[in-house]
């Protein structure tokens, strides 16, 4: 059998649909919850990954120059959007009371240069604080290790979305701002393989699975959607994360939804920030037109 390696940040329910429905049949499905960017496309770089589940942000950062992590310009194609952003939010727990205790509050991150920092600090700035004023930044990796770092009081303000934004709500934690106040049409997952992957039979088989696998999400009814998860009690078998996928400003993308005009905002964000920012006719050779 031959087997398909997927790095993910947080638990995909599209994975889980493939999975429980065995829409991937001559393949073993090995999936890893990375621990950051630069983890995720080290691994992609050396054919420990097949596939990426990843920032279309970190794409533009490692597809288009050698000024990343890994020192070193990937050819990468992304092949099919996945959200639109899944309502990420700048949250901080109890120890942050008003908008000005921002300037110096600790942040999680999971890398300095990924493409969740970057939306945080164009967060910042929409909030009037001042970006290039010594911020204090840590890093505590993947998005539910950033959840568990501010609510063990490692640090006080992250940027979270999915089921860890609902756990930050049910756990009553302060959101000042989400991705839909900063941008329009924001695109927060992309499929990603290398360019040499495109078109593989592994790359096309597991393209084939996941559009069979989006189209009965949106035909579920939360009952059926539940039943999906081994575990009824995963942090997504919820109906506010079902609610969540179905929204139409935050939710996932029915259709693939990639294009370089959607890009263009994420190159707007790094050009505000002051960081990397990759010339819009870089960004065309990274957008695979061979899956819908």
């Amino acid at each position: 059998m031959q087997v398909i390696r997927i790095g993910q940040f947080s638990q995909s329910p599209v994975l889980a649909v493939i999975q429980h429905f065995n829409l991937l049949p001559e393949y073993e499905i090995e999936i890893t919850n990375v621990v950051s960017s630069p983890a995720q496309f080290e691994s992609l770089m050396k054919d420990e990954l097949d596939i990426a589940l990843t920032s279309p942000d970190n794409v533009l950062l490692y597809g288009t120059t050698a000024n990343n992590p890994l020192k070193a310009e990937c050819d990468l194609k992304m092949l099919r959007s996945i959200d639109r952003g899944l309502k990420l939010s700048l949250v901080s727990n109890d120890e942050i009371s008003e908008v000005s205790n921002l300037q110096k509050a600790v942040f999680s991150i999971d890398s300095i240069t990924s493409g969740f920092a970057i939306l945080l600090k164009k967060m910042l700035l929409d909030l009037k604080i001042d970006i290039d004023d010594n911020l204090n930044f840590v890093q505590a990796g993947s998005t539910p290790k950033r959840l568990n770092h501010i609510l063990e009081h490692q640090s006080q303000v992250t940027i979270l979305n999915a089921e860890s934004k609902i756990a930050a709500d049910k756990n009553k934690l302060k959101t000042w701002i989400d991705v839909s106040q900063v941008v329009d049409n924001y695109l927060g997952t992309v499929i990603c393989v290398q360019s040499k992957n495109e078109q593989n039979n592994q790359t096309k088989d597991f393209m084939a699975a996941w559009k069979v696998a989006i189209d009965r999400i949106f035909s579920f009814d939360f009952t059926a959607f539940k039943q999906i998860f081994p575990d009824q009690n995963s942090t997504l078998a919820t109906t506010e994360y079902f609610e969540l996928l179905l929204d139409k400003i935050h939710g996932m993308t029915s259709k693939n939804e990639l294009s370089v005009e959607k890009l263009t905002s994420l190159i707007a964000i790094r050009s505000a920030t002051g960081a990397y920012t990759p010339q819009i006719t870089q960004v065309g050779k990274l957008i695979s037109d061979k899956y819908e």
